[in-house]
């Protein structure tokens, strides 16, 4: 077997008649007549990166709730214009809104197998978004995977920016 061809099980040799092996001619001459990756070492790595991401991502939370956010607006609003802003931010994001009664509405948002629910509660001078209900979030009592915090915080923003000035 050539030294071009490769002689362990595991390993791709790249030979520097190769457009990448020319890239190599430059390299100091320690790396000998060919350029070798270990495959064993490069899936090993992937590896333990794709666990660690994986486990990032599951990460957990305190639930965050939103307490008595302040509308912001130059003039009075009405409840119901307080509402459409509400339903309006809310789709905007991919929620599902459904209205209740006058000041509440029960929010939902469906991604992939994931579900959460929450309930915004409003009136003319503030609203709350309180955790309702959740699927495949990992909801223990108290803590949950962090993207529901996330979404509910870019739902409060939209909300502020959906408001009428």
């Amino acid at each position: 077997m050539s030294k071009s061809e490769g002689s362990a099980r595991g390993t791709l040799v790249i030979p520097r008649r190769t457009a990448i092996g020319a890239f190599c001619d430059g390299m100091p001459q320690f790396l000998g007549e060919v350029t070798k990756i270990n495959l064993r070492k490069l899936t090993n790595t992937v590896v333990v990166l794709t666990a660690a991401l994986f486990v990032w991502s599951c990460a957990q939370a305190p639930v965050q709730n939103i307490d008595d956010e302040a509308i912001v607006s130059r003039s009075a609003l009405l409840l119901d214009e307080v509402e459409t802003a509400i339903l309006k931010a809310g789709r905007i994001r991919g929620w599902k809104m459904k209205p209740v009664e006058p000041g509440h509405i029960v929010a939902t948002l469906d991604i992939r197998k994931h579900q959460a629910v929450a309930d915004i509660l409003y009136d003319t001078d503030n609203y709350s978004i309180h955790y309702r209900d959740s699927t495949n979030l990992e909801y223990d009592g108290n803590n949950i995977n962090r993207h529901y915090n996330r979404w509910i915080v870019n739902l409060s923003i939209d909300i502020q920016r959906a408001l009428p000035l």
